[in-house]
């Protein structure tokens, strides 16, 4: 978690991808998937994997309330990156890595969409003065680029009104 909070681009995609690998596999999936191959030799790729067989003793709420608090984690850091974009180049880069995690969550976990679209409709809120005319076109540009990604996920179908709208 440590990593989210880091200055270098290495360091944050790494910590990004492993933000939303663990939020997919402590979330249940929206769609059960018929899989060929039992979770034992395929892995966990979502929390009713764990349960296989009655082997698994890990409580699924915690997990998955584990899962949601570091998507709380991950929608702060974006608010927190963005709303400082123009103040240095290290915001500029954590910026499209952070919300491109967290629109990825929000296409495969329709739960956690409200609360992406939420932050996503506050990003663009923001008056255009905080960021500066080329901050502002470049961080609606990112915001335009998952609000397309989300649009075109059947997952999300629900919400296709709402996402025009944004």
């Amino acid at each position: 978690r440590i990593l989210l909070y880091s200055d270098e681009p290495v360091l944050l995609a790494a910590a990004a991808r492993w933000a939303k690998k663990v939020i997919l596999s402590q979330t249940p999936a929206p769609v059960l998937l018929r899989a060929r191959v039992p979770p034992e030799l395929r892995g966990v790729s979502c929390i009713q994997d764990l349960s296989f067989h009655g082997r698994c003793t890990a409580d699924s709420s915690a997990l998955q309330q584990q899962a949601e608090q570091l998507f709380e984690l991950l929608l702060q850091l974006l608010q927190q990156s963005t709303f400082g974009y123009n103040d240095s180049k290290v915001h500029k880069t954590k910026t499209p890595f952070l919300m491109g995690v967290v629109g990825s969550v929000a296409r495969q976990r329709p739960a956690m969409l409200p609360a992406a679209f939420d932050m996503f409709k506050k990003i663009l809120e923001q008056p255009k003065e905080a960021l500066g005319d080329e901050g502002f076109e470049e961080v609606q540009k990112l915001v335009c680029n998952e609000v397309q990604l989300l649009l075109a996920s059947g997952l999300t179908s629900e919400w296709h009104p709402e996402l025009t709208e944004l």
